[in-house]
Parts: structure tokens; C-alpha cells; sequence
């Protein structure tokens, strides 16, 4: 998909499917969107680096909800 679409309607397609938010049933680590990206961009490593950028920043929003979400049970 990311080879046969403009940059900018990949970007948007990528950014739209990706999982932003995400119930937190465990530890954020032990989340399978994040594993599953995580393990995707440890693999792809050739992989164009526009696409990469934009799998880390997703990943990192994804993080810091989970991570938010940890914290905000830890201080109920």
C-alpha cells in the first residue's frame, strides 16, 4: 500500500488504521498493538524510512495512552 499511494494518502490511511487508543487490559508493554508494531519495525528494517517515522510516532502516541492510562489506575 505504502509503494502504491501518494505519500500523503498513505500517511493518512496508516495514521487512520492505526490503533491510537486501546483499552488497557495489562501492563502497556504486553499490549498486542504495540508488540505487533514493535516487532513489525524490528523486522523492516529496510523499510522505507518515511513509513518507519510514521509507525514510531503512532507507536509512541499508542505508548503514552497506555502509559496514561496505567498511571491514572495507580492513583484512584
Amino acid at each position: 500500500m505504502f509503494d502504491s499511494m501518494s505519500m500523503e494518502f498513505s500517511t493518512r490511511v496508516i495514521r487512520g488504521l492505526f490503533p491510537r487508543s486501546q483499552e488497557l487490559s495489562e501492563e502497556p508493554d504486553d499490549n498486542p498493538a504495540l508488540k505487533a508494531v514493535t516487532e513489525w519495525l524490528e523486522k523492516n528494517t529496510e523499510a522505507p524510512r518515511a513509513l518507519r517515522r510514521i509507525l514510531l510516532e503512532e507507536r509512541a502516541e499508542l505508548q503514552r495512552s497506555l502509559d496514561a492510562q496505567k498511571l491514572s489506575r495507580q492513583t484512584k
